[in-house]
């Protein structure tokens, strides 16, 4: 809570419960509208999935969140997919933002593309363009969200920090396909280690919104 309490004092005017626990989120909603922010709400043990899996809840309980989280008025969006990448998985994004955006069109049905690090789309393959286009044309997003998470990755080294990753390569081409379909683009990168990575370095956080 101190924690939820300082990023807003420090001018974030948002955040996202991320991969928490459900009582753990809803003490982050709690917070939140305590202290006037804006959230994006996520519950993978309960909707959607991460990258290439759906592993984390047996049944689809999309349409109960919603109507369980919209007395909230911090919510004002959710996070429908962390880096969807299989074909199925895009289009059942898509059948979560139009139910969202039917019943509740002044929420954010919100999902991040899969940075090149997942063996589905690298760009050394030239995979990576090709799928930044079908997520945007099977999802069109409302937003083009793209993070990066290079600590703890078995080839970081803090030593180079980012001169060696290919986030720029990546962001280059999220940021010209967000352009040429005229999408606000939100750009999310990893400032803090998580528990189970072995490198110490830290980054200070930071969320970047680029609009045209």
């Amino acid at each position: 809570r101190r924690a939820i309490k300082t990023a807003f004092e420090a001018g974030y005017d948002s955040i996202g419960t991320g991969w928490l626990e459900p009582n753990l989120a809803l003490d982050v909603i709690r917070t939140t509208e305590q202290c006037g922010g804006k959230l994006i709400y996520s519950d993978l043990t309960r909707f959607g999935g991460m990258g290439d899996k759906n592993i984390f809840c047996e049944t689809d309980e999309f349409e109960k969140i919603i109507e369980e989280t919209k007395k909230w008025n911090c919510v004002v969006g959710y996070s429908c997919w962390d880096e969807p990448i299989l074909q199925e998985h895009m289009e059942q994004v898509r059948r979560m933002f139009d139910y969202c955006e039917s019943i509740y069109p002044e929420i954010l049905p919100y999902s991040c593309a899969n940075p090149d690090y997942h063996k589905l789309c690298r760009w050394q393959d030239n995979a990576y363009a090709p799928y930044i286009d079908r997520f945007i044309s099977t999802i069109d997003p409302a937003v083009m969200g793209f993070d990066y998470y290079p600590i703890g990755r078995l080839e970081y080294d803090p030593a180079l920090q980012l001169d060696n990753t290919t986030m720029w390569s990546d962001l280059e081409i999220v940021r010209r396909a967000a352009q040429k379909h005229e999408i606000p683009f939100w750009f999310t990168y990893q400032g803090q280690r998580f528990a189970f990575h072995k490198i110490h370095y830290i980054f200070r956080f930071t969320i970047i919104k680029i609009k045209r």
